[in-house]
């Protein structure tokens, strides 16, 4: 029995001699776990609000350019000729160095071109051929000309064929000459024109010496 009070006085006395900050953590320990439950702050994320707005779509705006009137063409050459469409001419000067007349007649518009005409007449020309016999020689010819500019005023052309000798002295008929030249022209066809050419021209009688040489015309020519 005395050593049951022993045990229990020394019990005491080891009790009393503890801190009250070692008795009280027992009693912390307990309250904590029996106690509420630590709060745990809520974490709030911001949401984003997106709100749709209309989209505003901008007309594009194209300069196109206002098309401007094509320029005129430059009207083609076209010869005025009054009834028929055909122009006389006549000329003076010299063919194959032989002093001549020439009297013709001029077809424009051939071949649907403006530019290229056709042209056919008779030409007169009298001297002495080179074996110095004097002759009188009648030509039939025909020619194509080719106008190179179509000015107003003025106007330039090539012009080339064939004669055939008609008549020469002594009534007998000759053989195939040719001709080619370059001519000036100013004016106009429907109230006149005037003109001068420059070229070669051949005579053949085919039985004597051919007469060749220069041929240069000034003539005048008008529609019919």
């Amino acid at each position: 029995m005395k050593k049951v009070l022993m045990g229990v006085l020394c019990g005491l006395l080891m009790f009393s001699a503890l801190s009250p900050d070692v008795l009280a953590a027992p009693l912390r320990r307990g309250r904590a776990r029996r106690g509420t439950r630590q709060r745990v702050p809520l974490q709030v994320t911001p949401v984003p609000v997106i709100i749709n707005e209309p989209t505003l779509i901008r007309e594009r705006t194209v300069e196109r350019p206002i098309p401007q009137p094509a320029p005129a063409p430059a009207p083609a050459y076209t010869q005025k000729t009054s009834i028929g469409g055909q122009v006389i001419g006549f000329s003076a000067g010299y063919f194959g160095g032989l002093p001549a007349l020439a009297a013709d007649i001029w077809f424009p518009n051939m071949l649907d071109s403006a530019k290229l005409n056709l042209r056919t007449g008779a030409r007169y020309a009298q001297g002495a051929d080179p074996d110095n016999v004097t002759r009188k020689n009648a030509l039939v010819f025909l020619d194509g000309v080719m106008f190179l500019q179509d000015e107003t005023n003025l106007k330039t052309y090539l012009g080339g064929g064939l004669n055939v000798l008609a008549y020469t002295t002594g009534q007998k008929s000759g053989s195939v000459g040719a001709q080619l030249y370059l001519g000036l022209e100013t004016g106009s066809w429907h109230s006149g024109s005037l003109y001068v050419e420059a070229g070669y021209g051949e005579v053949r009688t085919g039985f004597s010496p051919s007469i060749k040489g220069l041929a240069v015309d000034i003539g005048y020519k008008t529609g019919m």
